[in-house]
Protein backbone atom coordinates (compact mmCIF):
# COMPACT_ATOMS: atom_id res chain seq x y z
CA UNK A 1 0.00 0.00 0.00
CA UNK A 2 3.02 2.45 1.01
CA UNK A 3 4.19 2.16 -2.86
CA UNK A 4 0.86 3.22 -4.58
CA UNK A 5 0.42 6.41 -2.08
CA UNK A 6 3.76 6.86 -3.04
CA UNK A 7 4.35 6.84 -6.64
CA UNK A 8 0.10 7.94 -7.32
CA UNK A 9 -0.83 10.07 -3.93
CA UNK A 10 -3.78 9.78 -2.58
CA UNK A 11 -5.83 9.54 -5.70
CA UNK A 12 -9.61 9.08 -5.66
CA UNK A 13 -9.02 5.44 -7.46
CA UNK A 14 -6.30 4.56 -5.06
CA UNK A 15 -7.91 5.18 -2.13
CA UNK A 16 -11.04 3.30 -3.60
CA UNK A 17 -8.87 0.11 -4.63
CA UNK A 18 -7.04 -0.12 -0.98
CA UNK A 19 -9.53 -2.21 0.62
CA UNK A 20 -9.55 -4.31 -2.30
CA UNK A 21 -5.99 -4.85 -2.60
CA UNK A 22 -5.94 -5.99 1.23
CA UNK A 23 -8.73 -8.52 0.31
CA UNK A 24 -6.70 -9.93 -2.20
CA UNK A 25 -3.54 -10.25 -0.31
CA UNK A 26 -5.84 -12.35 2.24
CA UNK A 27 -7.12 -14.78 0.26
CA UNK A 28 -3.47 -15.34 -1.91
CA UNK A 29 -2.22 -15.85 1.90
CA UNK A 30 -5.03 -18.36 2.38
CA UNK A 31 -3.64 -20.73 -0.40
CA UNK A 32 0.00 -19.70 -1.14
CA UNK A 33 1.30 -18.90 2.42
CA UNK A 34 4.88 -19.64 1.93
CA UNK A 35 5.43 -17.57 -1.34
CA UNK A 36 3.92 -14.73 -1.26
CA UNK A 37 6.39 -11.89 -1.51
CA UNK A 38 5.01 -8.14 -0.64
CA UNK A 39 7.11 -5.44 -3.01
CA UNK A 40 5.77 -3.89 -4.96
CA UNK A 41 3.40 -6.92 -7.33
CA UNK A 42 2.66 -9.10 -5.18
CA UNK A 43 4.06 -12.72 -5.86
CA UNK A 44 3.23 -15.93 -5.22
CA UNK A 45 3.49 -19.33 -6.39
CA UNK A 46 0.28 -22.32 -7.21
CA UNK A 47 -0.05 -25.51 -8.54
CA UNK A 48 4.25 -25.16 -9.56
CA UNK A 49 3.43 -22.13 -11.43
CA UNK A 50 4.46 -18.22 -11.03
CA UNK A 51 1.70 -15.93 -10.81
CA UNK A 52 1.97 -11.59 -10.10
CA UNK A 53 -1.28 -9.67 -8.79
CA UNK A 54 -0.62 -6.04 -10.12
CA UNK A 55 -1.95 -2.90 -9.68
CA UNK A 56 -3.15 -1.42 -13.23
CA UNK A 57 -3.62 2.79 -12.41
CA UNK A 58 -5.70 3.34 -15.86
CA UNK A 59 -9.16 4.22 -15.85
CA UNK A 60 -10.66 3.65 -12.63
CA UNK A 61 -7.76 1.21 -11.28
CA UNK A 62 -8.23 -2.68 -11.39
CA UNK A 63 -6.30 -5.49 -9.90
CA UNK A 64 -4.96 -7.66 -12.64
CA UNK A 65 -3.55 -12.11 -11.64
CA UNK A 66 -0.95 -12.93 -14.14
CA UNK A 67 1.12 -16.44 -14.82
CA UNK A 68 4.28 -15.20 -15.15
CA UNK A 69 7.26 -17.08 -16.26
CA UNK A 70 10.20 -17.75 -14.92
CA UNK A 71 12.17 -14.85 -16.31
CA UNK A 72 9.10 -12.42 -14.97
CA UNK A 73 7.72 -12.29 -18.28
CA UNK A 74 3.88 -11.49 -18.26
CA UNK A 75 2.02 -14.77 -20.39
CA UNK A 76 -2.09 -14.59 -19.74
CA UNK A 77 -4.37 -12.97 -16.94
CA UNK A 78 -5.92 -14.98 -15.10
CA UNK A 79 -8.80 -12.93 -13.73
CA UNK A 80 -8.93 -8.82 -13.51
CA UNK A 81 -10.72 -7.52 -10.49
CA UNK A 82 -12.55 -4.13 -10.32
CA UNK A 83 -13.66 -4.03 -6.57
CA UNK A 84 -14.39 -5.13 -3.49
CA UNK A 85 -17.33 -7.14 -4.25
CA UNK A 86 -15.38 -9.37 -6.87
CA UNK A 87 -12.88 -10.01 -4.43
CA UNK A 88 -15.01 -11.20 -2.16
CA UNK A 89 -17.09 -13.21 -4.13
CA UNK A 90 -13.58 -14.75 -5.79
CA UNK A 91 -12.73 -18.34 -5.28
CA UNK A 92 -9.39 -17.85 -6.18
CA UNK A 93 -8.29 -21.54 -5.41
CA UNK A 94 -11.33 -22.55 -7.97
CA UNK A 95 -10.07 -19.52 -10.40
CA UNK A 96 -6.45 -20.85 -10.20
CA UNK A 97 -6.98 -24.66 -10.45
CA UNK A 98 -9.33 -23.90 -13.51
CA UNK A 99 -6.63 -21.95 -14.72
CA UNK A 100 -3.89 -24.80 -14.33
CA UNK A 101 -6.39 -27.06 -15.90
CA UNK A 102 -6.84 -25.28 -18.88
CA UNK A 103 -3.42 -24.48 -19.26
CA UNK A 104 -2.25 -28.22 -19.66
CA UNK A 105 -4.68 -29.16 -22.17
CA UNK A 106 -3.86 -26.55 -24.73
CA UNK A 107 -1.88 -28.39 -27.62
CA UNK A 108 1.73 -27.40 -28.06
CA UNK A 109 2.35 -26.89 -31.59
CA UNK A 110 6.03 -27.79 -33.13
CA UNK A 111 7.24 -25.76 -35.54
CA UNK A 112 9.82 -26.74 -37.97
CA UNK A 113 12.74 -24.72 -40.14
CA UNK A 114 10.19 -24.08 -42.45
CA UNK A 115 7.54 -22.30 -40.25
CA UNK A 116 4.97 -24.80 -40.71
CA UNK A 117 2.87 -26.43 -37.60
CA UNK A 118 2.97 -30.08 -37.34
Amino acid sequence: MNYLYQHYGRLRRVERMAPTIAALVWKIYRIARPSINLVREITFNYGERNFVSRYICSGRGCLEIVETTAEHRYERTVCTISNLVEVFTLDLKSVLDNFLHQKQREPVLEIDTDNTTK
